[in-house]
Parts: C-alpha cells; structure tokens; sequence
C-alpha cells in the first residue's frame, strides 16, 4: 500500500497581485502579504527578461521578442504557485501525487529547497521507465527555470519542455515548500 502525499496549492494570478484588473479577494494571510508578492512578481520578472533575451540572442531574434509576448502589464494566464507538500510514507512505499507532466506556460521558474524534483533526460523512452528519471539537486539561492510547452511552439520546436516530476527523496520523510512562478 503506498501512501499519499498531502498537497496544499496557492495559485495567485499576477493580474491580480500587479493591479491589471481589481483586487480579488484572497485569503487574509495573502491579503496581508500581498506587496511582498508583488514585490517577487516584479523582481521575478525582471530575472525572466534577462533569460528571453539570452534565448533571443541564442535563437537569432530581434531583440525583445520573446519578452513580447509575456509584459507585466498586460492580462495574462501567469501566476504565482505555492506549493506545500508533505509525505507520512518513507521509501518504497512513499509515491508521489504530481506525476510527470510537462508546464504548459512558456516558462516556469521553481524556487525549491528541500528537492525531489525530477525530470527525463532528453532521448529517453516515452513513456520513460522509473529508472530513467533523474533528480535535479537545488542549489542555495539559485532559481530552476523550465521551459514550457508554449516556448517550444514560440521556437518551432528548437527548444525542449522537460516532462517532469516532484519525488520523494530516498530514505526520508518529505516536507516540501516551493514556489513556482509560471510564466504565459
């Protein structure tokens, strides 16, 4: 019998949190924290403008390209995830909820500390096998950035989604608190 891990998901839109349309109503304690997520949406942000311009230069595109089509200041599908996991089970038993999936935004920036995120090398079997998943080591003060289904059709295909997945970590009990940041 494998046990099941207890997810609490907090989705706030980011046309909400900047002010491009009126205020929903949230939760008092994101009600109360509600500059500091706008706060790390802009800063947020900032760091993804950087990248698409990089992924411009790389992909041979006009300058600011990529960054079109994701402004702050316009309505969009991007939120802010807060993810809390936590696992009762320990090894062989444990599982995971979040099966592998790939993000359907064009990018996703993951701040995760605790690990057991997972994803399939590139040239693997699909639907991959339970050995070919890979864990990915966070590492202190540093951002994963994925790239979603929507860059790849915004590339015509030169770039890759990565099917992933969160994991368990061997041999021990799970608490897991992130934040994604998914990007349209």
């Amino acid at each position: 019998m494998a046990l099941r891990t207890t997810w609490a998901f907090c989705t706030l839109s980011q046309d909400d949190i900047v002010g491009n349309f009126p205020p929903r109503s949230n939760t008092p304690i994101i009600e109360a924290h509600r500059p500091t997520c706008k706060d790390f949406i802009t800063h947020a942000h900032l760091i993804i403008l950087r990248l698409l311009a990089h992924l411009d230069a790389h992909l041979s595109l006009a300058t600011g390209t990529l960054a079109s089509f994701s402004p702050l200041d316009k309505l969009s599908g991007t939120s802010l995830r807060l993810l809390k996991a936590l696992l009762s089970g320990v090894g062989a038993r444990a599982r995971t909820d979040l099966v592998g999936h790939t993000d359907m935004g064009s990018i996703t920036m993951l701040l995760n500390i605790v690990g057991g995120l997972q994803i399939v090398p590139p040239n693997v079997s699909d639907p991959p096998v339970d050995s070919d998943w890979r864990y990915i080591r966070p590492v202190p003060d540093c951002a994963l950035i994925k790239l979603g289904d929507v860059m790849v059709q915004w590339t015509g295909g030169v770039v890759r989604s990565n099917m992933h997945r969160l994991r368990q970590l061997p041999g021990r009990k799970w608490v897991s608190k992130d934040i994604a940041w998914l990007i349209w």
